[in-house]
Parts: C-alpha cells; structure tokens; sequence
C-alpha cells in the first residue's frame, strides 16, 4: 500500500505500486472519505501539472449516464503519473469475468447480453459527440464491470488516456472523431467475442459481419452516429436470440450444379444412392438397377420375369428401403463434410434451445413492457377511477404522459397532450378534485406549471406566479387543488441558505388572480403528503445533525387570513400560530439528508422515508434527489395526537426511493441496497411494529423505483435504460422473492 500524492493536497492510497500497472489497467484506492473507490492509471509517461489542469474541464464536460463512467477527479503519484479516481468501488475489465457471463446464459444468452451492453454504450455515447468529446482510446480493455455481484451491464471508462497521450507524445498523430470511436467501439466488441469463441448466429450472423466489414472497409447507416448503432446492435441482440428456421432438403435446388466429387474422380459418393426420376419408365428403371447389380461384368444379366399382379407391391418396398438409405447415406455425408467448406446453400447441424421470457399471467417481465421515453424524470400515480396507471415523464424541457390499465397483460396508451415546455424539475403527481394533477417547476417565465393527466386532452390550470419568474426555487410540491384554488410549497435558495414558502393562488370567475405567501419558517420543506390537510416534512440542519419535524398548516384558516404587508413577497408573511402547528423534533446524524419527496399516510398517522448517508459525486445523482450514498433509511412517523414521532431504522448501507401505506399499521418502504453491481436487486421492507421484515424484488434494471397502489395490487414503477428507454409498471408479486 503506498499514498498517491495531489497537486491539490488530496491522498489516496493504492493497492499496489503503480509501477507494477501499465496504462489503462483498473486497481482499487482508499479516497479521503475512507471509502473503497476504483481507479485507473491513465498514462505510464510522467505528466505535467497543467496537462491535467486542462484536462479536468474537458472530462467535466462529459455527460453524465448509465454505461458512461467519467472520473470524479484527476491526481498524480509520486512518480507524476496521472490517476483517474472514480466514484465507485472496485471495477475490472469485462473480459475477466465474461467467462461467468457464458457459464450463466449460454453462448447464444451472452452474445446477445453484449450486443445489448454495446447498444447501450453507443446511444449514451452520441452525447458525448453532441457535447463535441471524443473518448480517442475505446478499446476492449476500457469495457469495465463491477468486480462481484450479476454483471448487468458493461462501462465504458478511459476518458482522459487518449488527451493525455497526444500532449505527452506525437502532436501530428489522426485526430479522435465520432465515426473512429464507433469503429473502435464494434472492434472492442469483435474482440471480446473473440476471447470466448462467441459470434452472432442465426439471422444476425450475416449482418454482424456486413457490419464489420464496413466498418474497416466502407461506410454503413449504422456508422451515422452513436443512436444509429445502438439501434443496430440492438436489432441483432434480438436476431440473435431466434430459432432458426429448419432447411426443407439438404440437396441444392438447382439442377445446374454438379453434385460432390469422390477421391476416385466419379461424380457421387457411393453412399448416396442415385436420385429416383418419378417419370423415368419402368422398364427402363428396372434394366438400370439390374446393371448395378453386377459389377466387373460387361453384359448383364437379363432381369427375372416380372410378375404384373405384384410389381405394385415391390416399388412400395424398393421405395421405403431407398428411402431409408437415403436418410443414412445424408447422415454419413454430413459426418465427413460438416468441417470442409461448403460453397452451395447452409447446413444447419442443429436447432437452439431458446428460454421464453418469465411471465407472470400475461405481464412480461424480461424485459418488462414500457412506455418508451428517454425521460431524465419520472413519476407514476394511479388515477383517480383506481383501475389506470398514468406515467409522467419530462423528456429534457418537456412533459410526457402516457398511460395504461391496472391489470396484467396491458399495453400502454400514449397521451402526449401537454403543452408544458421549459419545465426543469417535476414535481410528485396528486390525485385531488376528481382529477390526477401533476406539477412542475420552469425555467423561465411562469415558475410552475399544473396540468391534469387523468383525462385526454389534458386540462391545463394556469398558476400565475406574478412577481416570482425571477426568483431561485428548489422543488415544487402540489398540496391541494380546487376549482379556483391551488396551495403549493417550494424552497426560496439564497446566499444563506434556503426557506420555505406557501403558495396560495385564487382564480377563476373571470376575476384577476391574486397570490398569497406564507413565510413557514428557517429550515426547508423536503416532502409533503398532500391533501386538504396536508403534512410536511421540515428540515433544519443543526450542527453535525439532522432536526427533523411535521408541520400541520390549516389551510382553511390561512385562507381566511387577511395578513398585512406586501403578499408577494419573497419571505412571505408570518402566519398565526392556530393556523400552523409543528411536531416536536427528531434529531439524525448523517453526513447528508436525503428524503423521499412523497410521504404516506395511515390513519392520523404521517410517515416519511430518509437516508442519511455520505457525499455522492454530483454525476452519479438522479434528478430531485440529493447526493446521499447508501447510510441508515429511517422510516419516521408524525401524529398530532403523540408527543414524540417514532424513529425506525428500516435498513442500513443503503438508500430509500419510496414509502407506502396499507392498512392496519403496515408500512412499505422501498430502498436500494448498497453493492458493486450496476444494478443490484431493490428491497422492499415490511414495517409493521418494530421489526421490519425484507423481501427482494427481481430487479428489471433500474436503480429507482416508484411504488404505486393500483386495482388488485401494488406495481413498481421504473424507468429503464435498456433494451430502450421506457418507463415499466410492473406487479410486486411478480418480483418478489419470498425470504
């Protein structure tokens, strides 16, 4: 073990000396949080400071996403050789471990498995291109996955060795481009097939080695960009994994084609009887199989006297016994040729054995049917008729729906009505006023937008922030809806900090909207339960720790209200103390808070779900979720009939993504276990008194979810990256694996 030095005063400590690494190679660091992350040496030349002061912009400019791995920083050993250290533990080449990937699917599993993985890598890397990046140096070696635990996907990693090598070596070397890490990216994939004697077969066969070709040789539609390939090698994943269709004759058709020559010059193999000519003359059949009879004599013999009442009966005996030749002499042949190469037609030597996909009474589950979208955002909700899912999704600036009915087997139906653009964050759907409503936060002009998703066309409510298109807000949360009324919460940033205000917007009946605020104290609100009564969660850091409580506000009574001073402005104004009531607090300690922005309710009861944890490198962050890694999930319940909330630490090393509420005192809570997998499985937690108990869902390939109660039962909604980007509803007990 020995330190790695930083130009900026950071330490890391390697496994093994870096003299023993050559460029590229993958080993494990102990960072300054004392945590077990992966890294990469980037170069085996010396590097000069200011080479990775340039270079840290530019891999900061790589975007984040699934298969993409940029580092979290850059530092050097004692010897200057660049380090790149990553966010993640331990990682290895795939090539190590595609040996357990055959052992686990089979040949014809693992071919497409990478096909897919490579589909993967080529979409996110069209962003890389779009942000004008090029990786330079994508090689086999660059394909990374985690060093225990399912291996789910590949990585692709390297970023920074190609810069590198160009500043420390030949300037006049061929520039990086787009169409080269494509090429390289199909040449790393050949090789891998290579190492494990693997190959696409079936209807791929030929179109991968068309692909191939041109790749090294000529163009190909695939090549326009890192999207086209994905969609290419995604198409032959599937063509990999069909039956072939069996051949109708193992002769050629074409009567034009001499068949196969024997050693001794004759034209057929003596173990293949001659073809039979269906209108050839009996007579003149019979004298031909007599003069084979004889061999070595110049004259035949004449042929017995035939019988006329019996001659039927030997042609159907002499057609049964050529026939059974026949199927003997085409297996010997087949024996002798099936290694020589055959220049008429393909042989077919054998049919593979392809596994269906698991079902689940009609729903699919590998992979699970979706609504495709490449949403960076999501949620899911059940309408209010209790019988349909609707997903919404914001697809970069825009919001996209879609839905379909709460039973197995259903398909999904696309909305697509909503006319909101310029959204930035996406606030949690809420079934209030007969309708399912959904919120979200803009980036210019009206800071929020509201639509509901439950009808089509959507119905569109204006929320006329006058006076606050200029103000920095964090989140955006949907209390409560009525026809010419709308009670929203969000977090006003600042210098100092940030504070939470109430939103009360009135409208409608042809009169001028006007706009309430309500100053609910410092701290910020990080979830809420919506309704007429809703609940929320207040949040104050308070040292090394965490100060947690609910707060009750009475929106009937601050409806009411008639407060002095200027309404809209940004601190709001201070509410009486009937209108507004608190719990007492919790105290957590953790390095980072993040809760899950939707709470539950049970009863009088308010429950929310948090992590507290260590820092994440902002890359490696969803969206509305703050950069917490796996810690304690707590599972903290508010009521204004108890004193003190309940604490219950549900998990540990890991990180909540949803809580839901079953009757009587059931509480659900869905978090991620920690693990070195891309994906690993999610746990749903069963709190029902003290002692939760575990159960694992068959993870589809996501690390987030959404728990949703829905006609007969409760779905996971996810939103995948592969095979294509779509949002998936899936029901629990399908995924569930009793303990």
């Amino acid at each position: 073990m020995i330190a790695v030095g930083d130009p900026l005063g950071k330490r890391f400590t390697v496994s093994r000396a870096p003299e023993e690494e050559r460029a590229g190679e993958l080993f494990e660091v102990i960072d300054r949080d004392a945590a077990a992350v992966a890294a990469q040496l980037l170069g085996s030349t010396p590097s000069a400071t200011e080479h990775l002061a340039d270079l840290r912009p530019v891999l900061g400019a790589v975007p984040s996403n699934s298969t993409l791995l940029r580092p979290r920083e850059i530092t050097m050993n004692r010897a200057s050789l660049p380090i790149a250290i990553f966010g993640v533990a331990g990682l290895v080449p795939l090539r190590q471990r595609l040996g357990e990937v055959v052992s686990a699917l089979g040949k014809p599993g693992a071919v497409a498995s990478l096909l897919t993985w490579f589909a993967a890598i080529a979409t996110d890397l069209d962003r890389v291109h779009a942000a004008g990046i090029c990786h330079g140096a994508i090689h086999q070696r660059y394909i990374a996955c985690p060093v225990g635990g399912p291996v789910e996907r590949g990585f692709l990693v390297g970023f920074g060795v190609d810069a590198l090598a160009r500043r420390n070596g030949d300037p006049d070397a061929p520039a990086a481009t787009p169409r080269k890490d494509l090429v390289d990216l199909l040449s790393a994939l050949h090789e891998l097939f290579i190492t494990q004697a693997l190959s696409p077969e079936g209807g791929a066969a030929g179109k991968w080695t068309l692909l191939r070709h041109s790749s090294q040789h000529g163009e190909h539609p695939a090549l326009a960009s890192g999207t086209e390939l994905g969609k290419t090698l995604t198409e032959l994943a599937k063509l990999s994994l069909e039956t072939p269709a069996p051949m109708a004759s193992m002769r050629p058709r074409n009567p034009t084609i001499p068949p196969p020559t024997r050693a001794d010059g004759s034209a057929r193999p003596a173990t293949i009887p001659p073809p039979r000519g269906a209108a050839r003359p009996r007579d003149e059949g019979a004298g031909s199989r007599a003069s084979r009879t004889t061999r070595g004599t110049a004259t035949p013999p004449a042929p017995p006297p035939a019988k006329p009442d019996r001659r039927w009966l030997r042609g159907v005996v002499l057609g049964l016994v050529l026939a059974g030749l026949a199927g003997a002499a085409g297996l010997a042949y087949l024996s002798k040729v099936r290694d020589e190469p055959i220049s008429v037609g393909i042989l077919r030597t054998g049919r593979r054995r392809v596994v269906a996909a698991p079902r689940c009474e009609g729903e699919s589950l590998d992979p699970p049917a979706g609504y495709e979208t490449s949403a960076t955002d999501f949620d899911l909700a059940c309408a209010p008729d209790g019988r349909t899912l609707i997903a919404v999704a914001r697809e970069g600036t825009a919001i996209r729906t879609a839905s379909r009915e709460a039973r197995r087997g259903q398909g999904w139906r696309h909305l697509d009505s909503s006319d909101a653009t310029g959204a930035v964050e996406l606030g949690a759907s809420v079934a209030t006023g007969g309708g399912l409503w959904t919120v979200w936060r803009n980036g210019v002009g009206e800071p929020v937008g509201l639509a509901e998703v439950s009808r089509d066309p959507h119905a569109h409510a204006q929320v006329p922030l006058t006076g606050w298109d200029n103000v920095p807000l964090r989140g955006v949360m949907l209390l409560h809806r009525e026809q010419a009324s709308t009670w929203l919460v969000s977090n006003v940033e600042s210098e100092g900090g940030a504070h939470p205000v109430l939103f009360h917007v009135q409208s409608g009946d042809g009169r001028r909207a006007s706009i309430q605020t309500w100053y609910l104290g410092a701290g910020t609100v990080e979830a809420a339960i919506a309704g007429p009564s809703p609940t929320l969660l207040f949040h104050q850091r308070d040292g090394e720790g965490h100060r947690l409580s609910a707060v009750w506000p009475q929106l009937s009574l601050l409806a009411s209200a008639r407060p002095s001073g200027e309404a809209t402005s940004v601190r709001g104004a201070t509410p009486a103390e009937n209108a507004l009531r608190r719990s007492a607090p919790v105290l957590l300690a953790g390095e980072v808070f993040a809760a899950v922005p939707t709470g539950a309710s049970l009863g009088d009861e308010a429950g929310f779900a948090v992590t507290l944890g260590p820092a994440r490198p902002a890359e490696q962050c969803a969206a509305r979720a703050r950069c917490v890694g796996p810690g304690a999930v707590h599972l903290l319940r508010f009521s204004p009939a108890r004193p003190a909330p309940v604490d219950l630490t549900v998990a540990t090393e890991s990180v909540a993504l949803d809580l839901l509420a079953e009757a009587p005192d059931r509480w659900l809570v869905l978090h991620e276990p920690a693990g070195v997998a891309a994906h690993p499985a999610l746990r749903l937690s069963t709190v029902a008194g003290a002692a939760p108990t575990h159960a694992t869902l068959a993870n589809p390939g996501a690390d987030r979810g959404r728990l949703v109660r829905c006609g007969d039962g409760i779905w996971l909604g996810q939103h995948l990256s592969l095979p294509t980007p779509r949002i998936v509803a899936v029901p629990t007990e399908c995924l569930t694996n009793r303990p």
